[in-house]
């Protein structure tokens, strides 16, 4: 196996980094919009999962005051009626 001269490494890599930029199909800038406009959507689905989970805590939270206020309820009708018998 022969070993390539550096010249020669130096030309296959040029020549393969030419072939890659023919076949590029989007600019540097338009590259770079997209990755921008990815970011934003990926932050936009993180806050509006954030916002998801404090409601599902507030709700939840509030369903919690309601199960134990309707169970108080129900235990103070419970007494009214078995101590006015």
């Amino acid at each position: 196996m022969t070993q390539l001269s550096s010249g020669e490494i130096a030309e296959i890599a040029e020549a393969v980094t030419s072939h890659l930029e023919k076949r590029r199909t989007l600019d540097v800038e338009t590259h770079r919009k997209h990755h921008e406009y990815i970011s934003s959507l990926i932050k936009e689905k993180e806050t509006r999962k954030g916002r998801q989970e404090q409601w599902i805590r507030v709700v939840g939270g509030w369903g919690i005051i309601l199960a134990i206020t309707a169970m108080a309820a129900a235990g103070w009708e419970y007494l009214k009626h078995r101590l006015n018998g």
